[in-house]
């Protein structure tokens, strides 16, 4: 008995520490378009993509800040688990790399 209990601990132990594919965040890519949406200051700055999600970057580096409004754009992104911005709509993302498409 006490063996099976040990066999038990142990294998939820190993099972505890392994990182699954959902745990890491992937990086995604998309084209879409620069929107301002005149709300909170930063939910303001979106990326609507082409696939219909709005994207909330997280961080405003200064790419971003070089960016004009309605500009269309390419984009390597992480999204994020948390919602840092609190921004109702959208989705909270880490912008890895940001491209204007001619």
């Amino acid at each position: 008995m006490n063996k099976i209990v040990s066999i038990i601990v142990l294998i939820f132990l190993i099972s505890c520490g392994k990182e699954t594919e959902d745990d890491v965040l992937q990086v995604m890519e998309g084209t879409g378009i620069v929107w301002l949406s005149g709300g909170l200051m930063y939910c303001a700055t979106q990326f609507r993509m082409e696939n219909g999600d709005t994207l909330i970057p997280n961080q405003f580096t200064s790419d971003l800040v070089k960016i004009k409004l309605e500009n269309q754009v390419r984009l390597k992104y992480k999204e994020l688990t948390f919602r840092e911005s609190g921004c109702t709509i959208g989705k909270d993302c880490e912008i890895i790399e940001v491209k204007v498409i001619d």
